[in-house]
């Protein structure tokens, strides 16, 4: 006879696995958890999810179960098709930034935004408030790569000229002793162009 513990789990492996069927009809597609992941991978449906120190796998069972009777399991993502999508936008942005469109440019990637909130976007879109003299955005957009991605150098390096421009020499100075301890040869760039090197500029490429 089965216990009761025995029969949750079971009905919550049934449950993760209705809700989740069509994950297994083709296509690299993923839902995202809040402590997990539930993806398709070739042939097989791969459930990851961190345990706790106190946690157990009934534990994890019975939270995938709660989540799929309230109907989070629904909210699936096909990441391929976000990240197409994504690269849409980018280039579109790069397009308007050479046509000299600089809001169009800042609009494309506030969509990028929306759909995939990334410390490349976010840089792009420093760029683009740089560009169009909106430097106090600019800012902190670039704080918030940093937030992220506390070795971005080309946010260190440019929101340190930011800072030195706006007359911040000691957030500036923090800025490049950053730059510096990640990539020395950013110190290089002292030689032609003052406290820092160039200006970055905007990236193609998605992380």
């Amino acid at each position: 006879m089965k216990s009761d513990d025995d029969n949750v789990l079971g009905k919550g492996i049934e449950a993760i696995f209705q809700r989740t069927a069509h994950l297994r009809q083709g296509g690299e597609k993923t839902i995202e958890l809040p402590n997990g992941v539930i993806s398709r991978e070739g042939d097989e449906l791969v459930i990851r999810m961190m345990l706790g120190p106190e946690d157990d796998i009934r534990g994890a069972v019975d939270v995938l179960k709660q989540m799929s009777d309230s109907g989070m399991l629904d909210d699936l993502q096909d990441h391929r098709k976000i990240r197409s999508q994504v690269a849409d936008h980018i280039e579109m942005a790069r397009m308007a930034m050479d046509d000299g469109d600089l809001e169009s440019a800042i609009e494309e990637l506030e969509t990028c935004l929306r759909m995939n909130d990334s410390p490349a976007v976010r840089y792009n879109l420093a760029v683009m408030l740089e560009k169009a003299d909106r430097t106090e955005r600019a800012v902190k957009e670039y704080r918030r790569v940093l937030k992220a991605d506390p070795r971005d150098v080309e946010a260190l390096n440019n929101l340190g000229i930011l800072y030195y421009e706006k007359g911040d020499i000691t957030r500036s100075m923090e800025m490049y002793e950053r730059a510096v301890k990640i990539r020395p040869s950013i110190s290089e760039g002292m030689k032609k162009n003052g406290l820092f090197g160039k200006r970055f500029g905007f990236r193609k490429m998605m992380d």
